[in-house]
């Protein structure tokens, strides 16, 4: 996790990412000059006691809404040392992750959410049946009326979450 492939790796994430120039509580922001010196920051002899920084919340106004959305925004080195763990973790913890969730997982996204519940919708009729070369003698298929899609949005649940 803190060779030096790894800390590059997440020193450039962070650099390219958008929100590269919002700091956090302590006020750095990552300009170009900055960027070497994480890499002595990101040694694993300092990472062994590494304690987070407190997050910056800001409050950033939403659409068609009166209520500003909270955002809280950690330190550059912060973010840094969460990719560093998410280079690590997510090719462990992806494996044995629920093949239906699409919510916040790289390499997925809506559409194919989306493809993923049409398909489930899908049904042949009990006299579908395929020919000897596997070619359908009825393509039709039919959305299925005794399956049920339940869409569940819980309001500001991770805002009413405790965060200490």
């Amino acid at each position: 996790m803190c060779g030096l492939d790894c800390r590059i790796y997440a020193i450039e994430s962070v650099y390219r990412s958008k929100g590269n120039r919002s700091p956090g509580v302590d006020g750095v922001k990552l300009d170009k000059d900055l960027l070497i010196t994480f890499l002595s920051k990101l040694k694993r002899s300092n990472l062994q006691r590494y304690v987070a920084s407190p997050i910056k919340r800001v409050y950033i106004p939403k659409p068609g809404k009166t209520e500003p959305r909270p955002l809280g925004i950690p330190t550059i080195f912060d973010r840094m040392v969460q990719y560093l763990f998410t280079l690590l973790i997510d090719p462990v913890l992806d494996v044995h992750s629920d093949p239906n969730s699409f919510g916040f997982r790289k390499g997925r996204n809506a559409h194919q959410a989306l493809g993923a519940i049409a398909r489930r919708l899908y049904y042949f009729p009990k006299n579908h049946r395929k020919s000897n070369n596997n070619v359908d003698q009825h393509s039709k298929s039919y959305f299925s009326e005794t399956k049920t899609v339940l869409n569940v949005d819980v309001e500001k649940f991770f805002d009413s979450v405790s965060h200490d």
